[in-house]
């Protein structure tokens, strides 16, 4: 009883894989006889778009404090209709302050701390108590991008504004490498809007020297 029933099952399955085989095959067949229908012929499709990077948001009196800045996934928010708080520093700041580094620009926000002395051969700083690009872990950002900017020495020279998202941002700006929970600073990197040339000198103390140069051609 038991081998009937076992030669009926193997029966049965081989019984399904021919019949499968065989409609494959009709199937085959059946599409080699169709006629070729017309050609078919598409209209012309244009896509234009400009390289051109998005504009800054203006500044306030004095140029130095912007009335916005970039909100992660919501684009340029002006900051009084921001549901964040956010603080965006420019290069005029940085210029009249003579900032050498994101540390030297942040000093003067009341919600940002540095936790490293000036000479110190990295930044890291507090947002709100909570450490952020602690052990140089990249938690600046670059354009919005993590893991651009350099993870020790993060130069303002490249910089046209400086950006502090305050609070958790995560579902905006994505989770930063260390998870820092206080904000997000953001270095919003220099893009030719005018022609420019500039040349900047710097000399401090123990013999240290710099120069900077600036050119943009548009």
């Amino acid at each position: 009883m038991r081998l009937c029933l076992k030669i009926s099952a193997d029966c049965a399955r081989t019984l399904s894989i021919l019949s499968v085989g065989l409609l494959s095959l009709i199937t085959i067949a059946a599409a080699e006889e169709q006629p070729a229908g017309p050609d078919v012929v598409l209209e012309e499709l244009s896509v234009e778009g400009s390289s051109a990077p998005r504009g800054l948001m203006p500044a306030y009196a004095g140029g130095q404090v912007a009335q916005g800045g970039r909100l992660g996934l919501l684009g340029n928010v002006e900051a009084r209709k921001a549901p964040f708080s956010i603080t965006s520093y420019t290069d005029t700041l940085i210029r009249d302050r003579q900032a050498r580094t994101v540390n030297e620009v942040l000093v003067l926000d009341p919600s940002v701390r540095a936790t490293q002395s000036t000479g110190a051969p990295f930044d890291s700083f507090s947002v709100r108590g909570f450490p952020a690009n602690e052990n140089t872990s990249g938690e600046v950002a670059f354009d919005g991008l993590y893991g651009i900017a350099p993870s020790f020495r993060i130069f303002a020279d490249y910089a046209e504004r400086i950006e502090v998202l305050k609070g958790p941002s995560a579902a905006l700006t994505g989770v930063s490498p260390n998870g820092a929970v206080g904000g997000v600073v953001n270095a919003v990197p220099k893009r030719a809007s005018a022609d420019l040339t500039r040349v900047t000198l710097d000399y401090g103390s123990a013999a240290q020297g710099g120069v900077q140069l600036d050119t943009a051609r548009r």
